[in-house]
């Protein structure tokens, strides 16, 4: 699928989330870092069979498993790099974004790793499947991960003069 239609797909499904600086997408709300560009952008990056996908929902271990694997490929060693640079967050990665430390994805030497919160519809235009890489799926109890996932939100993405209400975070 070429860019431009996958950001016009993205666009038309991406919806704000009231009172958060983020978009909701099939029960997935996403920060302001993740835009419809920075998620299209992941569709033209170049694939090796080496690359591996960290994949999982928000607060779900997603930075444990990327210092179990960066450990691996270091043999054990601390390589005094931070995890953002050698294991960066995919879709934040967007020219576009002000993410900080933002990268370019293909320039990383191989084999490289990829974190990813992107449910798999969005992943890679829904066909990661179709790729030559290895995939770390990560799954967490939902009880757990959701009271994760408000206490992240009501301390860092929710803006200053609004309050996050539990039952209004856990209907959208």
């Amino acid at each position: 699928m070429d860019k431009e239609k996958a950001l016009a797909e993205l666009k038309d499904v991406l919806k704000p989330v009231p009172g958060i600086e983020g978009w909701c997408y099939s029960g997935l709300t996403v920060t302001g870092f993740m835009t419809p560009e920075s998620i299209s952008e992941t569709t033209s990056l170049s694939l090796d069979p080496s690359d591996v996908w960290i994949v999982s929902y928000p607060r779900s271990g997603t930075t444990w498993t990327q210092n179990i694997v960066k450990l691996i490929r270091n043999n054990g060693e601390k390589d005094g790099v931070e995890l953002q640079y050698s294991i960066p967050y995919a879709e934040c990665n967007s020219k576009e974004n002000l993410f900080p430390g933002r990268i370019d994805l293909d320039s990383l030497p191989k084999p490289r790793a990829f974190k990813s919160h992107l449910t798999y519809d969005l992943m890679l235009c829904g066909k990661p499947h179709t790729t030559p890489c290895k995939y770390i799926y990560i799954a967490r109890n939902p009880k757990d991960m959701i009271v994760s996932y408000y206490h992240y939100f009501a301390r860092i993405i929710v803006r200053q003069d609004v309050t996050l209400d539990w039952d209004l975070f856990i209907r959208n």
